[in-house]
């Protein structure tokens, strides 16, 4: 029978449901997890590999992970595993995410601490003082509460915070309004209409390139503002934030996430510990999941999880993987690729503005199998190119949440192409739509709003609009040419009255920031758009047909 590896303390409940069900268990708790060197020399041992945030499942570790069949993490997020490396290798990483509710009240108790000067007051005690002239806070009551990220634990703390009689206003470019009024929250269109009414701000968002909160946003904040980040590092400039404490216009901080964890005097972000040394800041060890109840609930179902893909195959909560049977992934493998692959470039192109509707057209072969799975596979990874944590499992149910109308046709008359799938998408600011079929078993598109062409989808890619003029490609070239980048192919359509081209450029290697600015420059010249796309191989596809 398979070993399975435990280690960070998972809750004992998950070693119990492995062994019940006839795996060779071996449990660490977190001071006596191996370290990295020691778990790359038995990591060979195990099929399955079980853990929290604390330890790193790097691509050095999986290297030598010769037998792992699937990692599980007994928790939502999954920085501290190599998912990329591990999809490479064709080992399937699961999640359970049971978190939400222990995550938001924690930010509410942060929240509340802050409002009070609890901690501060509990420390004077302890010392001898009594310092309740110095101690006055502020109420909850009829203040406002601005979320960035409407997600599963923002929107579980606007409930709570609603029921304290705040006002809520929400930042998350990728929801509907409608999906916000169902929960009594308000969504502002831009970052300041938050900022300048909020009383405490929480954050709740994925980590983006850039800082959510940063010195331009802390100088549009409302005087007195509290601030609480319970999410993750990486969404505040720390010095930014530091600089606004001591300006008074950050009136209070609570953080439960840091850059380096865990944070060690001398060994972190200097600025984390500056402020984690001021009065005015409230520090929790990365608490947000740490209640007992959570972590029963996340060893249960992470354990059902993986006894479940080891006996029979079956997939769930899974984050590199569509959720299908062996004999499943074998009829729609190829499909789920091509649907995939749309997706996510359908996603990189389409007009900016609120996603609204994804329509998805199925004609020939693809019409004939179950398409739930090549539909969330599409959608999943549209989501996924707009910054979203989807995966085949959720991305229906993110989109619904979102009120983002699904809609599936089967077109029966598709004559030139043996499967087909078209996908179109509708935001508040326009509509885009791209088909694509397989050729030799590769997924190729063969039109953007209905300019015919056939480019294959792979690798690191270039889509431009242009005028249709002599010249245009050469303008295009030869930018990409002169930055180093080497041209492998380059692919062309036209629009029926012959005045628009769009084009494909397949490249060698990444095009940077300073390229697509000149290339941008461009337009005067005539180009009028151009995505920088990265088209990767999204899902290990292994003996598909299509």
């Amino acid at each position: 029978m398979d070993k399975v590896l435990i280690l960070d303390s998972v809750d004992e409940k998950a070693a119990e449901i492995l062994s019940n069900a006839g795996f060779h268990v071996d449990a660490f708790d977190t001071k006596n997890t191996p370290p990295p060197e020691k778990l790359k020399t038995i990591i060979s041992e195990y099929a399955a590999v079980i853990v929290r945030s604390n330890t790193k499942i790097t691509p050095d570790i999986l290297n030598a992970a010769t037998n792992l069949k699937v990692i599980g993490r007994a928790g939502s997020g999954v920085d501290n595993i190599a998912v990329p490396s591990a999809t490479a290798k064709g080992i399937l990483v699961m999640n359970a995410d049971g978190n939400t509710i222990s995550a938001a009240e924690h930010a509410l108790a942060m929240m509340m601490a802050l409002s009070r000067n609890i901690t501060v007051a509990d420390v004077s005690m302890k010392e001898g003082r009594w310092d309740k002239k110095h101690l006055t806070g502020v109420e909850v009551n009829n203040k406002t509460l601005g979320i960035f990220g409407l997600g599963r634990v923002g929107k579980a703390l606007a409930e709570r915070a609603i029921g304290l009689n705040m006002t809520v206003l929400a930042y998350d470019p990728f929801l509907s309004k409608e999906a916000a009024e169902k929960v009594g929250v308000t969504l502002v269109d831009n970052k300041e209409d938050l900022l300048k009414k909020a009383d405490f701000i929480s954050l709740h968002t994925v980590k983006l390139d850039e800082y959510i909160l940063g010195s331009k946003e802390f100088s549009q904040c409302k005087k007195g503002v509290r601030i609480i980040n319970c999410a993750r590092d990486g969404l505040m400039d720390s010095e930014a934030l530091l600089e606004a404490v001591e300006k008074g216009i950050v009136a209070g901080v609570a953080l439960d996430v840091f850059e380096n964890e865990p944070l060690e005097k001398g060994k972190g972000n200097p600025f984390e510990e500056k402020l984690v040394g001021l009065q005015c800041v409230i520090a929790t060890p990365h608490l947000g999941a740490s209640t007992s109840d959570a972590q029963v609930r996340v060893a249960e179902m992470i354990a059902t999880q993986v006894r479940n893909y080891l006996t029979d195959g079956t997939i769930a909560g899974a984050v590199n993987a569509p959720s299908l049977t062996a004999e499943e992934r074998s009829k729609l493998g190829a499909h789920l690729m091509l649907a995939s692959q749309l997706g996510s470039f359908v996603g990189q192109i389409m007009p900016e503005g609120r996603l609204q509707k994804i329509d998805i057209d199925y004609a020939g072969g693809v019409a004939e199998v179950n398409r739930k799975p090549v539909t969330s596979a599409a959608v999943e990874w549209l989501l996924r190119s707009q910054n979203i944590q989807a995966n085949q499992i959720n991305a229906l149910a993110i989109a619904k949440d979102r009120s983002i109308a699904i809609e599936e046709t089967v077109v029966s008359d598709e004559k030139n192409y043996q499967t087909l799938i078209r996908i179109r998408v509708e935001t508040d600011k326009g509509t885009t739509q791209v088909a694509g079929t397989l050729i030799n078993k590769e997924p190729s598109i063969v039109s953007v709003d209905d300019i015919q062409l056939e480019a294959k989808i792979a690798g690191h890619m270039l889509f431009a609009r242009n005028n249709n003029k002599p010249g245009m490609i050469g303008i295009i070239s030869t930018i990409l040419g002169v930055s180093g980048l080497n041209i492998k192919n380059i692919q062309m359509g036209e629009t029926p009255d012959k005045t628009e081209n769009i084009s494909f450029f397949a490249v060698d290697r990444e095009i940077t920031q300073p390229v697509l600015a000149e290339l941008i420059e461009a337009k005067q010249d005539g180009v009028k758009e151009v995505r920088v796309l990265n088209m990767s191989p999204l899902i290990p596809v292994r003996d598909c047909q299509p």
